[in-house]
This record gives structure tokens, C-alpha cells and sequence, in this order.
């Protein structure tokens, strides 16, 4: 979906997310139940505007779980191609994982929701290692955690920092010591 002034970046968007999510299915050996809502927005104040994308009620909450599934993709045109490529297979990546993780149909929603709660480090991290690879942040983000922190436990701190390029950090290891096939499993 796009309004008014956002046909071209629509159109691009179109082709990238298609062209995207062939490589991401290919990356994650997965393909999506249900199609993907793409929404474009002209501007970030735009889609900070939208009541579209409230909070993801992936947690419970006073005893209730929240079962809702995540199927939308809300990005805004920032001005810079490559952030918008970037943030645009990052959110493919997140919607192709959850509806992996969590199950296309609602019985299979409310057993895994039930059966698996799994760390942000963890769907944010391949959801950046496959949007991305390897990047310059994660490379210095481990580079300066070597540092800081030269012997003993590593693993608090490496995750409480900043859990995605921890957990990007970790699939990239995962897919250069094994093999990109082994991301898959």
C-alpha cells in the first residue's frame, strides 16, 4: 500500500521486496502461509503518525498471551536508498522468521506461542545477518567487546549491549564455520 507521491518508491519497493524475499526463502530454506502487507510511507513522520503498527503483543501480559502474528511491513522513504533497501530486508526477514517460528494458522500460533518464546537476540539477530552478512557495526561491535572485556565471561555484557548485532554477530559465525546451509536448520 503507498499514498500519494509514492508511486516510484512503490514500484522500486515492489521489485526489491520480491527480488528480497527469493533470496531470504532461499537463505532460511522458507517460504511464507500468507502473504506479506507491504506499506509505504513518504516520510518518517509519516509513519510515526500511522496507527498501524502499534507494539508487537509477542509477550503476556497480566497473565494473558497475546497471539496476534506479525504480517505487515511498514517502512518509510528516508531519502537514502540503501537505508530503505536495508530496513526493507530487515522487516521481510522478521515477517518470513515469525511466520516460521509461530505458524501459519491459528492452532499452530497458539501451540508456539504456548511452546516457544524465543530471546530478541535471536529473531533480531538473523533477521539482521540475513538483511545484511557481515557488517562493519558487528565487526567492531566484537572487535571493542574483545577489548573491553579481554578474559573471563563475555556473555552478559556481548548480549545486554545490544542483543541484535550480538545475535547477528552469532549467525554470522554459524554460516562461516558450517556453511550457509547450516543457517537453514
Amino acid at each position: 500500500y503507498f499514498y500519494g507521491g509514492g508511486e516510484a518508491s512503490a514500484h522500486r519497493a515492489a521489485e526489491y521486496a520480491e527480488q528480497e524475499l527469493q533470496r531470504i526463502t532461499a537463505l532460511v530454506g522458507y517460504y511464507p502461509y500468507s502473504k506479506t502487507t507491504l506499506m509505504l510511507y513518504n516520510s518518517v513522520g509519516d509513519l510515526r503518525q500511522s496507527n498501524v503498527n502499534l507494539p508487537l503483543p509477542n509477550a503476556v501480559n497480566g497473565g494473558e498471551a497475546q497471539l496476534a502474528r506479525m504480517s505487515k511491513v511498514e517502512i518509510a522513504f528516508t531519502g537514502k536508498q540503501t537505508d530503505f533497501k536495508r530496513e526493507m530486508s530487515y522487516q521481510i526477514t522478521q515477517v518470513l522468521l515469525n511466520d516460521m517460528m509461530y505458524g501459519g494458522s491459528l492452532r499452530e500460533v497458539l501451540q508456539s506461542n504456548y511452546l516457544l518464546q524465543l530471546p530478541d537476540w535471536f529473531v533480531g539477530g538473523a533477521s539482521a545477518y540475513a538483511a545484511e552478512g557481515w557488517s562493519v557495526d558487528m565487526d567492531a561491535y566484537m572487535r571493542d567487546m574483545v577489548r573491553e572485556y579481554p578474559t573471563g565471561n563475555r556473555t552478559a555484557p556481548f548480549f545486554v549491549r545490544n542483543s541484535q548485532l550480538a545475535g547477528q554477530s552469532i549467525w554470522n559465525y554459524v554460516a562461516e564455520r558450517y556453511g550457509y546451509g547450516a543457517v537453514q536448520n
